[in-house]
């Protein structure tokens, strides 16, 4: 299932290639890294990959933050005004990095036209609607006093 629905997934990066949208397998071709320009500018790099059942994108937003991982995300939740509490959003941070990404979860329908919509919609959720805020949250941040590494 999981191959199928990749596959399915690139499909619709694929077509989207030819208005921006470049898109690249990592390595172990498990995970499709891109810059989403159709939504956005490209400044955030997307990382893509199938969970079961579900697609996940995360976008990383920032790297090495200081602080526990509890606060950070709920600080991020409420910086970003992501639903925190709604299971297909979510904001987690690397332990070993302390980077910080914000995901969105959605099913992997067998429908194409239908997983295009859900793509976009959450490409809306992270991309556009970060690139928006990106620059007022750094600000945020620093005044509260987070420590960028």
């Amino acid at each position: 299932m999981a191959s199928i629905c990749i596959d399915r997934v690139m499909e619709v990066l694929n077509q989207w290639e030819s208005q921006g949208m470049i898109s690249a397998w990592d390595a172990s071709h498990t995970v499709i890294q891109f810059k989403d320009v159709l939504y956005g500018t490209g400044r955030f790099t997307n990382t893509l990959q199938v969970t079961g059942p579900n697609v996940k994108i995360t976008v990383r937003l920032f790297a090495g933050i200081e602080g526990d991982d509890r606060s950070v995300r709920a600080a991020f939740a409420y910086l970003l005004n992501l639903p925190f509490l709604d299971a297909t959003v979510t904001i987690q941070r690397d332990t070993a990095s302390g980077n910080v990404g914000a995901s969105v979860t959605f099913p992997c329908v067998s429908n194409r036209h239908q997983l295009e919509v859900h793509l976009g919609n959450a490409m809306n959720t992270l991309t556009t609607y970060l690139e928006a805020r990106y620059d007022r949250m750094v600000a945020d941040l620093l005044e509260l006093g987070v420590t960028f590494k």
